[in-house]
């Protein structure tokens, strides 16, 4: 083989592995919700501050005056409100959608989100009536990344999930995401 016909051969091998590429690329992009390759999500953050257990007390202090201004009933709260959790500072993080923010504190973060705790309450709700019909052994809240984990055995029955959850006008884009493993659950 000539160094021509190398080089040549070379190019049509890079140009069809970047074309694959570019393919699956736009096929993940076409998904309206994200498959983990691990738990990351489940995962707890690691304490980065000397000061964490310190920021906690107040902050827990702090989210007793905050909580009345979002909350409705026992398990209702306005939609504004997208859900609370302690960041690896130490700081309370109230997430919320829109820009109200009832209280003011130095022990008290506000981030906007697009999701509010009762949108994902609803959802998780819903998930949790399908376990018998799906392989799902894991469904969970995630605060800090306002969203719904189900985790589950079948990667087909994705798109199934997706579909049920629409029929419900349960389903938006990044409210979800799915952990697709054997599960790890074991009971005693």
């Amino acid at each position: 083989m000539t160094k021509f016909k190398f080089w040549i051969m070379m190019l049509l091998i890079f140009s069809f592995v970047n074309l694959v590429a570019c393919v699956k690329e736009k096929e993940e992009d076409e998904y309206e919700w994200k498959v983990l390759t691990n738990q990351e999500y489940y995962m707890i953050p690691e304490i980065t501050n000397d000061d964490y257990y310190e920021n906690v007390d107040k902050s827990l202090k702090t989210y007793w005056e905050v909580l009345p201004h979002f909350k409705i009933e026992d398990r209702k709260f306005t939609d504004d409100y997208g859900g609370v959790f302690i960041d690896s500072d130490g700081l309370l993080n109230i997430l919320i959608i829109g820009n109200r923010r009832p209280v003011e504190s130095d022990n008290l973060i506000y981030k906007q989100v697009e999701n509010s705790l009762n949108f994902l309450l609803s959802v998780y709700d819903e998930a949790n009536t399908l376990f018998s019909k799906y392989t799902i052994w894991k469904i969970s809240i995630s605060q800090s990344k306002n969203i719904v984990l189900i985790s589950l055995e079948d990667e087909r029955e994705i798109s199934l999930l997706v579909e049920h959850l629409k029929e419900k006008q349960l389903f938006k884009k990044d409210a979800i995401a799915f952990y697709v493993g054997k599960n790890s659950i074991q009971l005693e």
